[in-house]
C-alpha cells in the first residue's frame, strides 16, 4: 500500500509539471512562467488559475517533505503531510472550474467519484486513528 501511495504522489507531481508545461505551449491561452507560479497572476480565469497554482506548491511541500522524511521529525512531516487535505480540495476546485473540458460529463463523473472516495478512505482512517488510540485495558499483575 505504501509503494501505490507514493507512486500515486509522484504521478501527481508528473502530471502537474505535465500540465503546467501543456499550458505555456497552447497557443489559444497566453501562459507564461508567472501565470503557472503566480497566484492570480493570470487573466485566463484568474481565481481558478490560482487555486491551481497553492495546489502546486502545497503539492511540492508534500513530495519534498514526503523525499526528506528520514531528516525531519516526524511531527514536521506529519504537520507538513496533513496539506495534502487542502491540496486536495484547490486541486479539484481547479481542475472543476480552469478546464476548458470541465462542463463534460465524464470528467464531473470522475470529480465526483474521486472525491467521495477521498472523503470515504479519510473518514475510515480517521476513525482507524481513533480505534488505535483507545486505552487498552491490561490485566492487572497478581
Amino acid at each position: 500500500m505504501l509503494d501505490l501511495h507514493r507512486f500515486v504522489g509522484g504521478a501527481a507531481v508528473v502530471f502537474t509539471g505535465s500540465t503546467s508545461y501543456l499550458s505555456c505551449s497552447t497557443p489559444t491561452i497566453e501562459f507564461g512562467v508567472n501565470e503557472i507560479l503566480i497566484p492570480f497572476a493570470s487573466s485566463y480565469r484568474p481565481a481558478a488559475v490560482a487555486w491551481g497554482v497553492i495546489a502546486l506548491y502545497l503539492l511540492l511541500a508534500v513530495e519534498i517533505t514526503s523525499l526528506l522524511r528520514s531528516r525531519l521529525s516526524k511531527r514536521a512531516w506529519r504537520v507538513t503531510h496533513f496539506l495534502s487535505f487542502p491540496l486536495f480540495m484547490l486541486a479539484t476546485a481547479h481542475g472543476v472550474t480552469a478546464g476548458t473540458d470541465k462542463d463534460t460529463f465524464l470528467l464531473r463523473a470522475a470529480f465526483i467519484l474521486v472525491t467521495a472516495a477521498v472523503g470515504g478512505l479519510t473518514a475510515l482512517r480517521v476513525l482507524d486513528v481513533d480505534d488505535q488510540r483507545a486505552p487498552s485495558v491490561l490485566p492487572e499483575a497478581g
